[in-house]
């Protein structure tokens, strides 16, 4: 084993070389984009500063401000365009109430959507750039 470590230092150096650089690009892109590893966060969805904090959960309606309606609106659509004909399909009211809830847990298998789930369900909604930069 030791003969084969020191014939084939080359391979694992390199190796360990983009591992590390990997680790590294990530941390920064990371850092950049501004994106934690945390659970709560607050988003910014365009050009200015908004009050949604994620993730979304269930909470009265009369706890939601204007932007936080707009993105449960978009969770709504997204989760009507999954179910089949013959069930009911949500209001598109804003509130993330029972129903929003139990469909999403049903659909998306969470109760509550984070930051990075909402992107991917805007970008499904939107699959061209140019309208996603303008939903945003």
């Amino acid at each position: 084993m030791k003969n084969f470590l020191i014939k084939n230092k080359k391979p694992i150096l390199i190796g360990s070389g983009i591992l590390v650089a990997g680790v590294i690009i990530f941390l920064i892109m990371r850092k950049k984009s501004g994106i934690s590893l945390d659970t709560q966060k607050t988003a910014n969805t365009g050009s200015q500063a908004t009050g949604v904090v994620y993730p979304i959960k269930r909470k009265l309606g009369a706890d939601t401000n204007q932007e936080e309606r707009a993105v449960i609106s978009n969770i709504q659509r997204y989760l009507n365009s999954k179910i089949t004909f013959v069930e009911v399909p949500l209001d598109v009211d804003g509130i993330f109430g029972e129903k929003t809830e139990a469909m999403a847990q049903r659909i998306l298998g969470v109760k509550t959507v984070s930051y990075s789930l909402y992107k991917e369900i805007l970008s499904k909604l939107n699959p061209s750039p140019f309208l996603s930069n303008m939903v945003k």
